[in-house]
């Protein structure tokens, strides 16, 4: 039975890590104030990192060891930061050799170390909210991700958090009305754009939210019904981009979500006159850069009511 190790950002900053072997349910938990007392406390909670394992005691054992680490080295785990973990191990007070070479040297404050790795990507995304959920019933940008979250704004914060400098979303006029009335423009570099032609499909919004990035070396495009998208898979993609491709998540050989654009790609879409391509036609004329993800929740698209009572069990 595979199992998970996740590290959870609590409300009040904190971090906690646990271990399962259903990772999506034991979210759904916690978001519902019952997987621990600490999360109890210190709600909504935030999925920062995970990892996993082909069995549930690896899984366990990883939880223990990662449960003893410093703040900083969690957050240097969470960010990628690899070669960082052996130096953070050994940085554990005041007077270690390599801190205090004359005698007054500290150990660097772990909220100081967080800003000073934040990377100020200034990346724009696209987020794609205008189909009309038919097969839904329901408009999916604003099904519930947890008690006091739907998927628009979870996803909003998830890029907001990353550093997105532009957040574009694209909606049906309904769905724009709902967005506003919500307050979801008042968020940090929050765009809404009305889509008046949703009938023209994906392609079209993605040309729509690209006329409105302004000048960008590379934008996330985003579909609202894959709200799992965690911060540490989008640094994750950040970190391997190259130029003239597209970089995507994969699961076992699967493209998932979300896609990174890169400026040739960005330029060229901008430029086709016809509005009802398929965009993954379009991309498929470019190299596709791939990332493992490790998990197959970039797979996961919500398109019934089924499909969110699978993942969203009441």
């Amino acid at each position: 039975m595979k199992g998970y190790i996740y590290i959870l950002k609590c409300s009040n900053g904190a971090y906690y890590t646990g271990s399962t072997n259903n990772l999506e349910l034991r979210m759904q938990e916690h978001q519902n104030g019952e997987g621990a007392n600490f999360t109890k406390k210190h709600l909504p909670v935030e999925l920062v990192y995970f990892e996993i394992f082909q069995r549930i005691d690896e899984a366990f054992y990883r939880e223990k060891q990662v449960q003893g680490w410093s703040r900083a080295k969690k957050e240097a785990l969470i960010k990628g930061f690899t070669e960082k973990l052996h130096e953070l191990a050994e940085c554990k007070n005041e007077t270690h050799y390599k801190n205090a070479p004359f005698g007054s040297a500290q150990c660097t404050d772990a909220k100081s170390l967080s800003e000073a790795e934040t990377t100020d990507t200034k990346l724009p995304v696209i987020i794609l909210a205008a189909g009309n959920s038919e097969r839904m019933g329901f408009p999916k940008a604003f099904l519930k991700w947890d008690k006091n979250t739907d998927f628009i704004e979870k996803i909003i914060r998830q890029y907001i958090n990353f550093g997105s400098a532009k957040i574009v979303v694209i909606l049906n006029e309904k769905n724009y009305e709902i967005f506003r009335a919500k307050s979801y423009h008042t968020l940090n570099n929050v765009q809404p754009i009305v889509n008046s032609f949703p009938e023209h499909g994906r392609f079209y919004s993605v040309k729509l939210g690209l006329s409105n990035i302004g000048d960008s070396d590379y934008c996330f495009v985003q579909n609202v019904d894959n709200p799992f998208i965690i911060t540490a898979l989008l640094n994750k993609l950040f970190d391997s981009r190259v130029s003239d491709s597209y970089i995507t998540p994969v699961y076992k050989g699967k493209g998932g979500h979300p896609v990174l654009l890169s400026r040739k790609i960005i330029k060229d879409i901008s430029e086709i006159a016809e509005d009802n391509l398929n965009l993954k036609e379009i991309l498929s004329k470019y190299r596709r850069i791939e990332v493992e993800s490790g998990s197959p929740v970039v797979l996961y698209n919500i398109n019934t009511m089924d499909d969110y009572l699978r993942y969203f069990p009441k």
